[in-house]
């Protein structure tokens, strides 16, 4: 057989005291992302980091992928076939894209390649603290071959 315990019900001057005592300590609500940026700029200058910013886009796990996916973007692929071209070469998901995120910004290195010059970026994505690398390239540098007349 079950057997039920009712409490005592609270009293109206219990419960008014209760609720005069909830609006004295609740703090004002902050809205959920400037707040949320704020507080990545803050603990992410504090560590080490740079400043929060909002990424989207294509990201690669290392330095070496990105570069690989950058030298098929600059052979005329798009990001979808560059990403997949280089998740074939490695055989794991290695480059993806994604969506609009709140990450911290890492080093910067300019990098001279095949005759292409790569400028990539490590970005902190948080909670998960996983670093993932993003960049661009700049056209070619002049070649050594000579100009041919027509």
């Amino acid at each position: 057989m079950a057997r039920f315990v009712l409490n005592k019900l609270p009293s109206l001057a219990d419960t008014n005291q209760r609720a005069s005592r909830r609006q004295v300590t609740a703090a004002p609500a902050l809205s959920g992302i400037p707040f949320f940026v704020a507080a990545l700029t803050v603990f992410g200058t504090a560590f080490g980091q740079g400043a929060a910013v909002e990424v989207k886009g294509f990201f690669c796990d290392s330095e070496a992928s990105v570069i690989e996916f950058l030298k098929e973007r600059a052979r005329g692929e798009n990001d979808i076939l560059s990403a997949n071209a280089v998740n074939k070469h490695h055989g794991k998901q290695v480059c993806a894209e994604y969506r609009p995120a709140v990450a911290l910004t890492g080093e910067e290195k300019t990098i001279m390649d095949d005759g292409l010059v790569f400028t990539i970026q490590s970005y902190v994505f948080l909670p998960e603290k996983v670093t993932r690398w993003s960049g661009s390239y700049y056209g070619s540098l002049p070649s050594q071959q000579q100009e041919r007349g027509i």
